[in-house]
């Protein structure tokens, strides 16, 4: 699996790059990997002529998780910023593996289960990556503060909690999923990863080079998400499974490696929604010199059953929905995120 993430310097006004099916794959650069090899990360700058220029960064995920991709370009755009300035202590890599303590003995089950997959030992070093389906287009939503705050004030109203901005943007995110499917029978499921740094015992350091990603999977009956109080249920879900992972970050994570496998031999298997990168990273702060981005995407998103969550360069925005469907597929989307909170 690889991540891929543009970050966007150019003087042309920012609305040329949101909502417009924006050729933007160029801009990322393969990953080198072959049967024995595989790089760790690539990098590719591309000029825009007269305005301005792109940064596309393309890693290996079972390598380099979102924060620590993010925090090499941080510390890359500091020394470039001032060489002679000593770089910030929390930007600066951590490599020992020995600060995780494991237990459970995860290194070798997820190391197994990838030896056996298509196969006994199989040693192959090679990415197996999904097919994009033709006629996609990317769109970025925004959830403002306002409609955040408007979410929080509702679910108050109706379960007497305070939730934070992540769970009532993902509650949101599921519930225009599900009323986008339509009626249909069965679960909608719903996967996202956190950061484990902070979650182990003893913690992680937080500029640990590496990644330190656990997942989270929710099963959420999808009459109810319609339900009028289908946001508010799955706020719950989804607040309780965070509180699951504060418990014990490695609880049930001897499992993934298998579904994680399985998913990845054959992604027609995969029927979750899932999340990419974190409005936590702070992308948009970037800044080598020039200023900071104009627009920030996380092209390796690029399913219609992911999301891709980013901070924002407008300060009234909370965050960035990144969204990938087929043109009627993303219309009818657009009209349920907006709608919904009218209705509130």
């Amino acid at each position: 699996m690889v991540e891929k993430l543009i970050v966007v310097f150019t003087w042309a006004q920012r609305r040329k790059f949101v909502g417009n099916i924006y050729p933007i794959l160029p801009l990322v650069p393969q990953l080198p990997v072959s049967h024995d090899r595989a790089a760790v990360i690539a990098v590719q700058v591309t000029i825009f002529q007269n305005k301005g220029f792109s940064i596309g960064i393309t890693n290996h995920h079972a390598v380099v998780d979102g924060k620590t991709s993010t925090s090499f370009i941080k510390l890359w755009a500091q020394i470039s910023m001032d060489e002679s300035s000593v770089p910030i202590t929390e930007l600066m890599p951590v490599y020992d593996r020995s600060v995780i303590d494991d237990p459970k003995g995860l290194a070798k089950i997820y190391a197994s289960a990838w030896l056996n997959q298509e196969g006994p030992d199989n040693r192959s070093l090679n990415l197996k990556l999904p097919k994009t389906k033709p006629g996609l287009i990317r769109r970025t939503f925004e959830f403002t503060h306002q409609n955040l705050q408007k979410l929080k004030q509702w679910i108050l109203k109706k379960n007497d909690v305070q939730m934070s901005s992540f769970v009532v943007a993902t509650a949101y995110l599921c519930v225009c999923t599900a009323k986008l499917d339509g009626l249909r029978d069965g679960n909608l499921l719903f996967v996202f990863g956190a950061d484990a740094r902070s979650r182990l015992k003893p913690p992680v350091p937080l500029n640990y080079f590496g990644n330190c990603l656990v997942g989270s999977f929710l099963s959420i009956e999808r009459i109810e998400l319609l339900g009028e109080n289908g946001i508010a249920l799955a706020c719950e879900q989804i607040s309780k499974a965070i509180k699951n992972l504060e418990e014990g970050a490695f609880k049930g994570e001897e499992n993934l490696g298998a579904i994680m496998s399985e998913s990845t031999n054959d992604y027609s298997k995969s029927h979750a929604i899932s999340l990419s990168g974190s409005p936590r990273f702070g992308v948009y702060n970037v800044d080598f010199g020039w200023g900071k981005p104009m627009k920030v995407e996380i092209v390796s998103a690029e399913s219609p059953l992911v999301f891709s969550l980013s901070d924002s360069k407008n300060s009234d925005v909370g965050m960035e929905i990144g969204v990938v469907k087929e043109r009627d597929q993303m219309e009818a989307f657009a009209a349920l995120f907006n709608e919904g909170f009218e209705a509130l």
